[in-house]
């Protein structure tokens, strides 16, 4: 018992450093110097594996998202439908399709439909304003939408992560 009121337990023990050192007195720095080194690789080990996998799981998912979404806002405008309701329409099959595929194969979280609706209310407003300014700059309809389509994207996985899923790379 002696021996491990002097030694404590190792700053490189697999678990927190924090309560190995309280009561104990500072550590020498060649010991601190270690328990940096240690909980900064773990901590950047831990990074890295949730971190890169979400996103290119958002990236993969978000191509099939994408190409649904577009590929029905392709089709509604091509049977005739007027670009502006086209684009809303192609919007609500596109956000029942991406909160399933986002909330089983990106954030892989029960989420809230109610703020992914909301999220995607918001992204349907900068798209259609954006669809707009392009048309009205000459562009057709459905480059205008190809251009726009990945930008709404990036804005559409930024507001999932932070007010839908609330992104938590312990559950990934």
């Amino acid at each position: 018992m002696a021996g491990e009121d002097q030694a404590g337990p190792s700053l490189l023990d697999e678990g927190d450093a924090l309560p190995a050192m309280v009561g104990k007195g500072p550590p020498s720095p060649s010991g601190l110097r270690a328990g940096l080194d240690c909980n900064t690789r773990r901590h950047t080990g831990n990074l890295r594996a949730r971190t890169w996998p979400p996103f290119l799981r958002f990236g993969l998912v978000g191509l099939v998202n994408a190409a649904f979404g577009y590929t029905m806002f392709a089709l509604f405008v091509l049977s005739g439908i007027w670009p502006g309701v086209a684009l809303v329409g192609a919007t609500i099959a596109g956000v029942a399709f991406n909160f399933q595929t986002s909330r089983l194969l990106v954030f892989r979280s029960a989420g809230s439909g109610l703020r992914f609706v909301a999220v995607y209310m918001v992204v349907l407003a900068l798209n259609w304003l954006a669809l707009r300014a392009l048309q009205w700059c000459g562009l057709p309809d459905l480059g205008s939408q190809a251009i726009l389509t990945l930008p709404a994207a990036a804005l559409s996985f930024a507001g999932q992560s932070i007010f839908v899923f609330r992104f938590d790379g312990a559950r990934i």
